[in-house]
Order: structure tokens, then sequence, then C-alpha cells
């Protein structure tokens, strides 16, 4: 954050992708992630599923934190403020808490998991496919953007996502930058936000 405004306080030309902050006056395209999540446990709700649970790691960027308000608030919507459960794992060792974590979630009745990120998602998957955990019986499964992993179905079952319009947001954010240069820095603060997408796959559907 220091390091952003000390580049906007400079003169710059700059574009935040996927992150804001409430101290910086700077252009942005970000997503709506409070919508996104909200997709998720909504699509599961739908599917049958009312213990579901979120799991995230320990940060401060806004984007994660607000993909956590997105599943608080949806699980509140839908009548389920008391089946609420959110972990927020160590990132530096992803694999290892993630080993631990899923099968005690299994286990204490949890019928389906939203993983915060991409990297939490693949990871997640490895862990479920390597401790015979299968995907939707034992667990319905949600994760966060598209990989080979989902969109060519390497997995077993295809596997729900929420899908961000990442050329969209480039696209948004280069003309942005465009005419910040071209005006010498002399244009409008323009924040941006964009609508998350849902893939709907077997991962997320009652077996």
């Amino acid at each position: 954050e220091s390091s952003i405004s000390e580049l906007v306080a400079s003169g710059f030309p700059l574009v935040l992708i996927d992150r804001s902050f409430d101290n910086i006056n700077v252009s942005s395209v970000t997503l709506n992630n409070i919508k996104a999540t909200s997709l998720a446990v909504n699509e599961l709700v739908a599917s049958g599923y009312r213990k579901i649970a979120f799991v995230s790691y320990k940060t401060g960027l806004t984007n994660i934190l607000d993909r956590e308000m997105g599943y608080r608030k949806a699980m509140r919507l839908n009548g389920l403020e008391d089946n609420i459960t959110v972990y927020d794992i160590d990132y530096s060792d992803i694999n290892t808490e993630l080993s631990g974590l899923i099968p005690k979630l299994v286990s204490q009745g949890v019928e389906a998991l939203i993983l915060s990120t991409n990297r939490l998602a693949i990871e997640a998957l490895i862990v479920i496919q390597s401790m015979g955990i299968t995907v939707p019986e034992d667990v319905a499964f949600v994760g966060f953007d598209g990989s080979e992993t989902f969109a060519f179905n390497l997995y077993p079952k295809g596997i729900t996502y929420i899908k961000q319009p990442v050329e969209q947001f480039g696209y948004e954010a280069f003309n942005l930058l465009v005419a910040n240069i071209s005006a010498d820095g002399k244009t409008d603060i323009v924040n941006i936000e964009l609508n998350p997408g849902l893939v709907v796959k077997e991962s997320s559907k009652k077996s």
C-alpha cells in the first residue's frame, strides 16, 4: 500500500487491477467479490446443501475479505446463519493445512466447500483425491477461477467455479491507463466493478 501511495503522489500513471485501497485515490478495475461468493452459496443451496463451509487464508487483501463477506451475507439471507463456517489457513503451508482441515470438515458433516482462490481450490482437490474423498458424494465443491483442472475436466467430476472476466479486466484497465497517460494524469478517478459468473458442473450437484 505504501508503494502504491508513493506512485500516486508522484503522478505516475497507474490503474489497480483486482485490488483497491480505501485510503488511496486511484483508478481501479475490480470484481464484485461479494456477489461472486453469493452466487456460489446460492447455487449450493438450490442443489439442497445446507452445511456449507468457506475456506480462505489469512490476509488483509480486500478482494479476499469481500469474498468471505459475500459468503456470510448469502448464508444469512438463506436462513443458514447458524451454519456459517469459515476457516482461514496459513498460506505458507497450504497442503499441510488442508490435509488436516478437509477430512475434519467432512467428518463433522460439512456438505459443501467453497474455496476463496484458484490456488486453494487446486490444492484442496489434490488433498481430496489423495485421501479418497469423493466429489460431490462426500462433499460438494466450488472453486474460484477456472484452470485446466476445471475447464478440461481433468478431474473425474466437472468442477463448479466462480468465473472472473479476465479479458475484460485487461481491456478496461488498459483503456483507463491510456486515458491517464494521454491526459498527463489529469483525468478523473474511475473505479470499474465487473460482474462474476458461475460455471456450474457436477461438483455442486447432489449425487
